[in-house]
């Protein structure tokens, strides 16, 4: 209870007033009040996600959690009160929620950590209207480690994995978006392949891990010499294409003879030289995948029946 007592004159005398306030459901909303703050707290304290609470109109940060602190690299007291644009980089001077008049904001930032290292995370922004006016909650998980896991299971999905060279399946794809390209923009393109000369017989001489030592050297040294935006894969087996955007059947030719060369006076490891036989076709008006492809595979063939390390060039 709680009880006030006021005294007021009577007559010559006077009288004493007693009010009495009954507080027990009160102090039961006072106290599930406290307990619900209490847990909102706790909560924001060990939420496996960053948070910011930030005041919308100065951007200063207000509160920050452990776990936000902890990415950051910093204390919270180190945290609170600055900007919230001093750690997500690639803020804008608008702030998209609050420019957009948007309830909710969800992207990839990069957020930069005490020591200056940049870490890759998840943000999302939300309005919370509170007692004190309207708030912006930040939260942000760190996703740099799944976005590498990602990359890595992409690559994988489109590589040997014995060479590194692309698989047949991802060539395929890009022979025929250069296609697509070629036929809108008129920039030529063209194909090598090659193949191993003799191949059966160093996995016979040396044994299959001499073989594959024998692939890896190539690729190692073919990529060497390429350039970022051509396509070296492997087709099958010991045989191999190249995907040569912006060049001319004859530029191909051209580097088909350089790579041979290259080959044919590589010294590997247990195994000696090895030479290539290289096929070379330009795109044509009208080629398809089906087309070119066969094309450059004929010249291949026609190169080894003319003696084998040596360059065929559709004409």
């Amino acid at each position: 209870m709680e009880t006030h007592l006021q005294l007021f004159g009577h007559g010559k005398g006077s009288i004493g007033v007693a009010f009495i306030l009954d507080l027990t459901e009160r102090k039961k909303m006072e106290e599930k009040l406290r307990q619900q703050g209490e847990f909102l707290r706790s909560l924001l304290a060990t939420l496996p996600v960053g948070i910011f609470i930030i005041d919308p109109a100065s951007h200063r940060i207000e509160k920050v959690n452990l776990e936000a602190a902890a990415m950051i690299g910093a204390a919270p007291e180190e945290i609170e009160g600055r900007s919230c644009r001093e750690f997500f980089i690639q803020s804008a001077e608008s702030c998209p929620i609050t420019a957009s008049n948007e309830e909710v904001d969800r992207s990839e930032r990069l957020l930069r950590r005490k020591d200056g290292l940049e870490i890759l995370v998840l943000k999302t922004v939300k309005r919370v209207r509170t007692d004190s006016g309207e708030k912006l909650v930040e939260t942000f998980i760190d996703i740099s480690e799944r976005k590498y896991l990602e990359e890595e299971l992409y690559r994988l999905s489109i590589t040997d994995p014995l060479t590194g060279a692309y698989n047949r399946r991802y060539f395929l794809e890009m022979l025929a978006r250069e296609i697509e390209r070629t036929r809108r923009t008129g920039l030529p393109f063209a194909l090598i392949m090659f193949d191993l000369d003799h191949f059966k017989s160093i996995n016979d001489r040396f044994g299959h891990a001499a073989g594959d030592r024998v692939l890896k050297s190539l690729v190692a040294a073919f990529k060497e010499r390429l350039r970022k935006t051509d396509c070296l894969a492997r087709w099958g087996g010991e045989e191999f294409v190249i995907l040569l955007p912006d060049t001319t059947a004859e530029g191909a030719a051209g580097l088909a003879e350089e790579l041979r060369r290259r080959l044919s006076q590589m010294e590997i490891p247990g195994v000696g030289q090895v030479t290539a036989s290289f096929g070379v076709t330009g795109y044509y008006t009208g080629d398809t995948v089906d087309t070119i492809t066969q094309r450059v595979d004929s010249m291949l063939y026609r190169a080894k029946e003319n003696g084998r390390n040596c360059v065929c060039a559709y004409q």
